[in-house]
């Protein structure tokens, strides 16, 4: 009978502990969230430089993994006072009703070969839209790298209002860079 109890107590104590991925704490000055998209026809570069992120990741339990991502709009930077204004403006980003975008997944796939895809809701402005977000990790010791990116059509978040919606002077198209470095949580 006791044989039984204790089985069952492990059952019901260890096996919760298990199914919990590893916490990891990304290091902020080893991280970027980088976007890409055309002005007059011309690349440039912009940087969040404020983000928080909650990471619980383990490559063999995918299931139980997650990440949020909270980025502060305000902190775009592209290296232009003008644009960076611009930006925190209603037309764009509208940083005073919505200061910050979030990512939050769903779900993750194993592509193989440290390659990972994950599902994920994304929202900005208020709008939130599914995404799938691949990226690729190397974990050695108790150190994580990430590198990921994708593409998003900022007009389907309502980023660029009035005269900036259409797409001839600011392109449409924007992609994300996401590197980060993280240390397992002690």
């Amino acid at each position: 009978m006791f044989r039984v109890i204790g089985v069952a107590f492990a059952l019901v104590v260890v096996a919760p502990m298990s199914a919990m991925a590893a916490v990891w704490i990304v290091r902020p000055v080893q991280s970027s969230i980088t976007i890409t998209a055309t002005q007059q026809g011309a690349n440039f570069t912009a940087q969040f430089k404020k983000f928080q992120t909650e990471i619980k990741f383990d490559p063999s339990d995918l299931g139980h993994s997650s990440v949020v991502a909270t980025i502060d709009t305000g902190s775009f930077d592209s290296q232009s006072k003008d644009r960076d204004d611009q930006v925190k403006t209603s037309d764009w980003f509208d940083i005073a009703k919505f200061p910050l975008a979030r990512f939050e997944t769903k779900s993750f796939k194993d592509l193989g070969g440290g390659k990972y895809e994950a599902a994920a809701n994304l929202t900005i402005r208020g709008v939130t839209k599914e995404v799938a977000f691949p990226f690729s990790l190397a974990i050695k010791g108790k150190v994580a790298k990430l590198n990921g990116s994708l593409s998003l059509q900022r007009n389907d978040y309502g980023v660029g209002q009035g005269q900036w919606a259409a797409t001839d002077w600011v392109g449409g198209d924007v992609k994300v860079d996401v590197a980060l470095t993280a240390d397992a949580a002690k």
